[in-house]
C-alpha cells in the first residue's frame, strides 16, 4: 500500500431527513497518509461522511471502493474524548501491475500445497 500525500478529502455532514449540508470542510493529506479536520458542535441527529476528492497522482486516481468513510460526530455515543477516526480512503491504478500476477499465482499455489499436506 502506498501512502499518498497531497489527496483532498471532505467532510460532509447532512440532515438525515432532507440531506440538507449542515458541515462541509475539506482537508489535504500529509507526507504519511494523514489529515486532520475540526469541527464544532455536536452533530448526533446528522449523517457525516468523509469522501476523496481528488488525487494527485496522474497513475493512481481511480477512488478505490464507495469511497466514504460515515464518522459519528457526537459526545452522545459513548465514545470518549473528542477525536475520531474515519475508515481508510484510498485510489488504484486503472492498470494492474504486471508483476502481480505472478505473485498471486505464487501465493495460490503455495496456498494449496500447504492445504495438501498431512500431518503424522
Amino acid at each position: 500500500m502506498l501512502l499518498l500525500a497531497g489527496a483532498e478529502v471532505e467532510l460532509q455532514c447532512r440532515v438525515r431527513e432532507n440531506g440538507t449540508v449542515t458541515v462541509s470542510q475539506k482537508a489535504t493529506t500529509d507526507a504519511i497518509g494523514n489529515y486532520e479536520l475540526s469541527v464544532q458542535g455536536d452533530h448526533e441527529e446528522e449523517i457525516c461522511e468523509v469522501v476523496s476528492v481528488s488525487s494527485p497522482s496522474q497513475e493512481c486516481n481511480v477512488p478505490f471502493g464507495e469511497n466514504k468513510a460515515r464518522v459519528l460526530l457526537t459526545q452522545n455515543n459513548g465514545v470518549q474524548g473528542t477525536d475520531r477516526f474515519a475508515n481508510p480512503l484510498g485510489y488504484k491504478t486503472t492498470e494492474a501491475n504486471p508483476d502481480c500476477k505472478a505473485i498471486l499465482q505464487d501465493r495460490k499455489s503455495t496456498r494449496l500445497n500447504s492445504s495438501h499436506k498431512r500431518s503424522s
